[in-house]
């Protein structure tokens, strides 16, 4: 078996995929899960990366928000896909008259 082969027949056995977890002004992470993993500890590993408090981030797929107790594979995601990372907006309150 010539090593192209290898490599694909390897490629088939695995049952990971790549995420592309990409932040404005940060450099993008590639992570490895498996499909029917929650995705917690994709959300976690990232925030390991850059030093944040996990649920300081939100992670959002196709403009749907990305929860941990999702998977890769309920939300329709697949080798390469992106998730957009941003540091969540709190505070702000309602207007008031003077």
């Amino acid at each position: 078996m010539d090593t192209t082969a290898q490599f694909k027949k390897a490629k088939q056995e695995d049952n990971h995929i790549t995420l592309r977890v990409q932040r404005y002004n940060e450099e993008d992470a590639y992570i490895r899960i498996r499909p029917n993993v929650h995705l917690r500890s994709l959300m976690e590993k990232y925030c390991d990366r850059l030093g944040e408090a996990y649920g300081t981030i939100r992670f959002l797929f196709d403009g749907q928000r990305v929860q941990g107790h999702n998977t890769a594979e309920e939300m329709g995601m697949a080798d390469m896909d992106i998730i957009d990372a941003m540091t969540e907006a709190t505070g702000g309150s309602a207007c008031r008259s003077f």
